[in-house]
């Protein structure tokens, strides 16, 4: 089997055991000699497939150890780090899925699911400022992710911050449309801006007395603050 060579893969087992991450021993329950050489990035596969199906029979603990063990077999794929940090936010561990997440990306690159995962344990864990501060950094960074840009939006709103979310769906469906095809979701998304767009506009009183005077439906009248 091939293995991870040199300082920086001693460095990711010290990092996931720090504060307990580390969790319990190698879920390997053969000798390494009976186990035919395959590729890294394969054993990997199999070790995940099993711990998924621990997880799915409810026992997150020994899945926990098989996805360790996928990460020592592939430090550089992003699969098992995406497997452990789910199963630690499923289970409340939010900041050990925090720092998987975080080592994840430091190993593996910044895999678009794995920035979605590190904001969604920081909201797990309260911290939505930390979520909405982590997506904004990475969606400047990779502006042509609408999964960040739908996220950032998403959290932004949950906060009240609604020109912030706003811009940041407004970012997801030019980003999307794109790549996409799919009708019904660009009218999913378009009727998210203008439900936006109306928040944003009853916040200015003065803007939405104008607008008052132009709305029909009674429900938009009452969101706007209409007399």
């Amino acid at each position: 089997m091939a293995r991870a060579s040199g300082g920086w893969a001693c460095l990711l087992a010290l990092s996931l055991c720090v504060g307990g991450v580390g969790g319990p021993k190698s879920a390997r329950a053969e000798p390494m000699s009976s186990i035919t050489p395959i590729a890294p990035k394969a054993r990997a596969a199999r070790l995940i497939a099993r711990g998924d199906r621990l997880r799915a029979a409810g026992d997150s603990v020994s899945a926990s150890a098989f996805y360790r063990d996928a990460i020592s077999a592939a430090p550089r794929e992003p699969d098992a780090y995406l497997a452990l940090g789910d199963t630690y936010s499923a289970a409340g561990e939010l900041s050990k899925a925090v720092e998987v997440f975080q080592v994840g990306l430091r190993y593996a690159g910044e895999h678009v699911l794995l920035l979605l995962g590190l904001a969604r344990a920081y909201e797990r864990n309260g911290n939505l400022i930390g979520a909405l501060e982590s997506l904004r950094v990475h969606a400047l960074t990779y502006p042509s992710e609408a999964a960040l840009h739908g996220e950032r939006g998403r959290v932004a709103e949950s906060l009240g911050r609604f020109v912030e979310a706003l811009g940041a769906r407004r970012m997801e469906l030019h980003t999307w449309a794109q790549h996409s095809s799919d009708e019904e979701a660009k009218l999913q998304m378009s009727a998210r801006i203008r439900a936006l767009e109306l928040l944003v506009a009853s916040s200015d009183r003065a803007r939405s007395h104008q607008l008052c005077a132009f709305m029909t439906s009674p429900v938009r009248r009452a969101l706007a603050r209409c007399p």
